[in-house]
């Protein structure tokens, strides 16, 4: 059997050429079908990275609306606090009284009157927005010692104060500025 070197040679040539033409236009396809998603996925990159320098100035605009507004109600209640005190020498608004713990604590936690140590200054902006509330909870019954940090500065090494409005219930020490819901959670929370 004589075999036609030349057209198996030729057949096996037109089969490389075809199988690189058809596999260059393959990888060329495939080369620019991964180009095209790179692409996009360097424009969803840059679209996230705007997207999040407008969130994080959103934050920080909010954080300096709600310090302002902060400011302001406690400017208004100083302000409302000092005219009050000009125009009238008997202030109608109950002024927290400085109280003593009811008892101190022992090695028996039954023993002791639970309540709620609320240190304040009259000079603090928050503290102004926070003894209403405190007084009216304590009105409605919640145990409260309202500790006067200015007129007993012992406290702040006492009970180790680092700003005011604190409040301390069984070990529990939280610096905040509750709502009324919150401070009645924070009672049946730890009480």
């Amino acid at each position: 059997m004589k075999f036609d070197y030349k057209k198996i040679i030729g057949s096996i040539i037109v089969i490389l050429i075809t199988t690189f033409v058809v596999g260059g236009t393959l990888w060329f396809g495939v080369v620019n079908a991964v180009d095209e998603k790179s692409d996009h996925i360097e424009s969803l990159e840059s679209q996230v990275d705007v997207l999040t320098d407008i969130y994080q100035k959103k934050v920080e605009e909010k954080k300096v609306k709600d310090a302002e507004e902060a400011a302001i109600a406690a400017e208004a209640a100083l302000s409302a606090k000092k005219a009050t005190k000009k125009s009238t020498p008997e202030s109608s608004t109950p002024e927290p009284v400085a109280s003593e713990p009811t008892s101190e604590p022992t090695s028996e936690p039954e023993a002791e009157i639970v309540q709620i140590y609320y240190f304040y200054s009259p000079e603090c902006g928050a503290c102004m927005i926070q003894t209403p509330i405190v007084l009216e909870l304590q009105s409605e019954g919640i145990p409260f010692a309202i500790l006067d940090v200015l007129a007993n500065p012992g406290y702040i090494g006492q009970y180790g104060l680092t700003h005011v409005p604190t409040f301390i219930l069984n070990g529990h020490k939280e610096v905040a500025v509750f709502t009324k819901q919150e401070l009645l959670d924070f009672w049946n929370t730890y009480k």
